[in-house]
């Protein structure tokens, strides 16, 4: 297949995406650079994420460790911010270091922040596939990623009471919500700028509002 075709698949199927063109680290297990071969469980993961963000409504993901999915919910967020016009994604962690270790801090490898992530993903896609005049220092900063062909952008904060309140997004996600300490008030602000916001974590012992959504304490219905 030619280059224009890989790329028209590419934009048109995220799985293709995925498995072509993605990455995932795992510094335990040379190679560490794993191609992305996504499972079925990801595949359906991927599809819940897209209709998510659609039909604008709320997900909640509970995942154990090793599942890949924080990868995935930023792999689906980087194939709308390369191709689809107007999205606006904020992203955020309980602490500024889970959100972006780029710079250094406290969190081992750069790949275990969400930007950290990202960059690991993007910093691997062949250059046919950026946005046309994408230079990384410009558009490619601390806490925040532009595409300049489209002005897509992914953003980020670590919790706080006011989290991702503010202007419109196209969705929200909540990494390790179990153990944000301001949850409820981090919720609540989020829904004042997106119908679709998104919980990434694995279970936490102690009571928290990620715990009360997963068991519909607060009658609030989530997916």
């Amino acid at each position: 297949a030619t280059l224009l075709e890989m790329k028209k698949r590419a934009q048109e199927d995220p799985v293709f995406f995925f498995d072509q063109f993605l990455y995932t680290f795992d510094p335990r297990v040379s190679p560490f650079h794993l191609r992305f071969k996504t499972f079925d469980f990801q595949r359906r993961l991927i599809r819940e994420i897209l209709d998510a963000i659609e039909n604008q409504h709320d997900i909640y993901i509970e995942k154990s460790r090793d599942m890949g999915a924080t990868y995935v919910v930023l792999g689906v967020f980087l194939w709308l911010w390369l191709w689809r016009p107007g999205v606006v994604f904020w992203i955020g962690s309980r602490k500024e270091d889970y959100v972006d270790n780029r710079r250094g801090g406290v969190v081992g490898n750069k790949e275990e922040s969400l930007f950290g992530k990202i960059d690991y993903m993007l910093s691997r896609l062949p250059s046919f596939l950026l946005p046309e005049g994408f230079d990384r220092n410009k558009f490619f900063t601390y806490m925040s990623l532009t595409n300049p062909e489209t002005g897509n952008s992914i953003g980020g904060e670590s919790s706080n009471d006011n989290f991702s309140r503010g202007a419109r997004k196209t969705a929200v996600l909540f990494d390790e919500f179990a153990f944000w300490e301001t949850g409820t008030n981090a919720w609540g602000s989020a829904g004042s700028s997106t119908f679709c916001r998104i919980i990434l974590t694995t279970p936490g012992n102690k009571p928290s509002k990620a715990k009360r959504l997963r068991f519909g304490k607060d009658g609030e219905k989530i997916k």
